[in-house]
């Protein structure tokens, strides 16, 4: 998106983006839908974005901390995936 509109995103969208990106993982803590909470990992192909594997659930159930252990097990399993997309 960006290589094709200039100006496409401000600066602080810019730096979410950036601390994705430096985290490895995405989360959503009721911002698109309240009570439910979120995390997100790149799904990659020879290093390229290709997808993303996302869990979602009740906020109470899935507290920040408890997102963030299962995003580092998610980025493990699929390190170790032999059946990603070539």
């Amino acid at each position: 998106m960006l290589s094709h509109r200039t100006n496409a995103l401000d600066a602080a969208h810019l730096k979410q983006i950036e601390a994705v990106r430096a985290k490895g993982y995405a989360l959503d803590l009721q911002a698109y839908h309240p009570g439910i909470h979120g995390v997100a990992i790149p799904w990659r192909d020879n290093g390229e974005v290709k997808a993303s594997i996302c869990l979602t659930g009740p906020a109470k159930e899935y507290p920040q901390a408890r997102l963030i252990q299962l995003a580092w097990m998610m980025m493990q399993t699929v390190e170790r995936a032999a059946v990603q997309p070539r």
